[in-house]
């Protein structure tokens, strides 16, 4: 669980997130292409700078063109991005908008910054992260192969991810799915702020996300081929398709074949460190949601 603010302030909470990924991949020896990332708000930066600094570090020091470092493990399979921070700009038209509906306001994020960074002022843009608004080419140094990204239609971060989520297709070489409602920030999580007669709406959200995972692992079982020592190749097949969805379409469950017990070929070719009880033929070694509660549901189809 990561530690939260004010008590434990920036970098703090990047610190565990980056020390939690590393305990997964080296110390369990579980291949970041059986993972999906995911986070909603600031944990949606929380996702992309712990991917930055794993993988390509250069990025966060003083030139956002620095090359992908880490090349000895492959990138996660996905990563879903629920009204991400990704920018500390204010003037965008949907900060003009909705900066007095949404429950996002720029006073809570003075408040924010004050909490998370310990300090009474403060340029978010001293973040780290917040240079991810000016990259506009080569997201694979960092970014997995498949991206779902939930934005709201009145919500003040709505153009920054929406212009983010662009610039990440037009790139050309990620499958996004983007997907937009007519409501405020972090709606796909808050699930409060949905009104009942939308309440299915989720239903049918929380339904394409596991496909999306589902999808996203297989691809990404069957692409890791390449020993540790070239890089890694990423030519996965375009199943997602990369369009822009609605909740109208039909959306069918992917045809998708596993057994909680099938282990991957990875482990043969790429050598991460293991205790010595490890195991790749449990279930956290395969497919698992991992939720704040104890307990852990493996994911069924």
């Amino acid at each position: 669980m990561v530690r939260l603010a004010p008590k434990h302030k920036y970098p703090g909470p990047l610190n565990e997130c980056t020390k939690a990924f590393d305990y997964l991949t080296k110390d369990l020896g579980v291949s970041p292409s059986k993972v999906i990332f995911s986070g909603d708000s600031a944990g949606g930066a929380l996702c992309l700078e712990t991917l930055i600094r794993t993988y390509s570090p250069g990025i966060l020091g003083d030139n956002i063109d620095s090359p992908r470092e880490n090349f000895s493990m492959p990138l996660p399979a996905g990563i879903l991005l629920s009204s991400p921070l990704v920018s500390a700009e204010t003037s965008s038209e949907s900060w003009r908008l909705f900066e007095k509906k949404d429950i996002v306001s720029a006073a809570l994020g003075k408040l924010i910054y004050k909490e998370y960074l310990g300090l009474p002022h403060v340029n978010i843009e001293d973040l780290p992260i917040m240079k991810l608004h000016h990259i506009r080419k080569n997201f694979d140094r960092f970014l997995p192969k498949h991206v779902m990204v939930f934005a709201g239609d009145k919500e003040v971060l709505r153009d920054d991810i929406l212009d983010l989520a662009k610039a990440v297709k037009d790139d050309g070489k990620h499958n996004v799915l983007l997907f937009q409602e007519h409501y405020a920030h972090d709606w796909f999580m808050i699930h409060e702020i949905i009104k009942k007669k939308d309440k299915a709406m989720i239903d049918k959200y929380d339904e394409m996300f596991v496909d999306f995972a589902v999808v996203a692992v297989d691809e990404a079982k069957s692409s890791a081929s390449s020993p540790a020592s070239s890089i890694i190749k990423e030519t996965l097949d375009n199943k997602l398709s990369g369009k822009i969805i609605s909740v109208s379409e039909a959306t069918p469950t992917p045809e998708i074949s596993f057994k909680l017990d099938d282990t991957f070929d990875l482990f043969d070719k790429v050598e991460f460190p293991k205790p010595a009880q490890y195991s790749p033929n449990t279930i956290l070694s395969e497919y698992t949601i991992i939720t704040d509660t104890v307990s852990h549901t493996p994911l069924t189809t």
